[in-house]
This record gives structure tokens, sequence and C-alpha cells, in this order.
């Protein structure tokens, strides 16, 4: 298991509650709102998870983050 950030960490569990909210995965643009930042740090945010292995998704197909099956959230301090 790959540790998180604090920052990457809280975006893991928003990507989380916002599935299970709405059964349905945030956009990077939903993502970016909810944070007040900016597409492109959103993007930046997503993929730091994926290549981390908190979160998957199938390339191409909009809404399809999905947190890891099994990953645990640690956070590096």
């Amino acid at each position: 298991m790959t540790l998180l950030t604090e920052i990457q960490a809280d975006t893991f569990y928003f990507i989380r509650e916002f599935i299970e909210e709405n059964g349905y995965s945030p956009t990077r643009a939903e993502i970016a709102e909810h944070y007040d930042i900016t597409g492109n740090a959103a993007q930046q945010r997503v993929e730091a998870l994926i290549r981390k292995g908190a979160v998957t998704h199938k390339y191409g197909v909009m809404r399809s983050l999905r947190p890891a099956k099994g990953y645990r959230v640690s956070i590096e301090k």
C-alpha cells in the first residue's frame, strides 16, 4: 500500500462518498468545483490516486473512477 498525502486522502474520501450518495463517480469538473481548484489541479489529484493504486478507472469512460477494492488509506506524515 502506498501512502497518500492528506490532500490525496481527502480526495479519495470525496470520491468514495460521492459514489455512495449518487451511485456514480464524480467528474474531474465536479472534483474541481468541490475543492474550488482548476480542472487541471483536479486531474493531477486523480492521476496521483490512480498511480498510487487508490482508485481505478476505465480509460475513455466518463464517471468510471472507483476506489480500488480493498484499498486502505494510510496518510504520510
